[in-house]
């Protein structure tokens, strides 16, 4: 009788060549397998990665490795976000910060897709898939000592895929050249995570994906969550620092905080404040103007009037 039979990496190398072929293909519908296959790939790949240094970080609770569940496979083996944890204890960012924010971002939505349901834009998630598997490729190669190995093909044809992306993407970055040259203010895409999306008041939209976001507010909010990596959830338990706020000029929630080295930028009018022009009221914490001498901000000066 036959078996199947996949060590730890081929199998990530077969979860990833699975993901490029519903990648390539013209059915829309494939991308969903695309980028449940893409994060099994990956998560396989920093598996093998540690269990070059010990078995045992395979394992969620090492505390509980045993050698019999290993090798059964009857054990709860190492979380995501654990995994990536234990990989940059092994060397300082093995996992970038950069990649570590897009690998979350690939994690939510195979959640979603599996969990839950998804509307997304097909071209932005074509373009974050291939960065990860341009990067999973590349973490391959350079911590797994793989090449000349039998593996060596498998990488091959997969990094001629990343070549053709690579390829189409300069040539489509060469086509919207001349519009982004219209607009100051440039930055990262949320969604496909090149530097496409233009800072502007209306029809705000990535030139390079297409992706689109209704107003200031949901732009911001998207850009704190997919490339800064802030939640709420980590702000509420401390381990994180809110970087948004509310727009001193149009009061909407869409002001990020040291957006770059020359201050903070509001995704809804576009207003540009440095560094010293903003400051927080020292009775209410709320965001005030820096221009005045006044510690207190406006409101909490009206407050103190009406009860006199």
């Amino acid at each position: 009788m036959s078996e199947l039979t996949f060590t730890l990496l081929e199998n990530g190398l077969d979860y990833l060549q699975s993901a490029v072929e519903h990648l390539e293909s013209k059915e829309e519908r494939r991308l969903k397998y695309a980028i449940r296959d893409l994060f099994s790939g990956i998560s396989l790949a920093f598996k093998e990665r540690l269990a070059n240094e010990s078995w045992c970080l395979l394992f969620e609770n090492v505390d509980e490795a045993d050698e019999k569940k290993l090798v059964s496979g009857h054990f709860q083996s190492v979380a995501f976000k654990n995994c990536i944890l234990r990989l940059n204890q092994l060397e300082e960012e093995m996992i970038s910060e950069e990649f570590e924010n897009i690998l979350y971002v690939l994690r939510d939505k195979r959640k979603n897709i599996e969990h839950y349901a998804i509307s997304d834009n097909v071209n932005s998630l074509r373009s974050l898939s291939y960065k990860v598997l341009k990067f999973t490729l590349g973490f391959i190669s350079n911590k797994l000592e793989v090449e000349g190995s039998e593996y060596s093909t498998s990488i091959s044809k997969l990094r001629e895929k990343i070549i053709s992306y690579a390829s189409y993407r300069k040539k489509r970055l060469i086509e919207i050249k001349g519009k982004l040259d219209e607009y100051d203010v440039i930055f990262k895409c949320p969604e496909c995570f090149n530097e496409t999306f233009p800072l502007c008041t209306e029809n705000r939209t990535c030139l390079f994906c297409f992706h689109s976001e209704v107003d200031g507010e949901s732009l911001a909010y998207s850009y704190r969550s997919n490339v800064l990596h802030i939640s709420s959830y980590g702000i509420a338990k401390g381990r994180q620092d809110e970087v948004l706020e509310n727009c001193l000029e149009c009061g909407t929630e869409s002001l990020i905080l040291g957006f770059d080295d020359d201050g903070h930028i509001c995704f809804e009018c576009s207003e540009v404040y440095s560094h010293d022009s903003i400051d927080w009221c020292s009775k209410c914490g709320q965001i005030k103007s820096g221009s005045t001498e006044e510690s207190i901000c406006s409101d909490c000066w009206d407050n103190i009037m009406d009860k006199d």
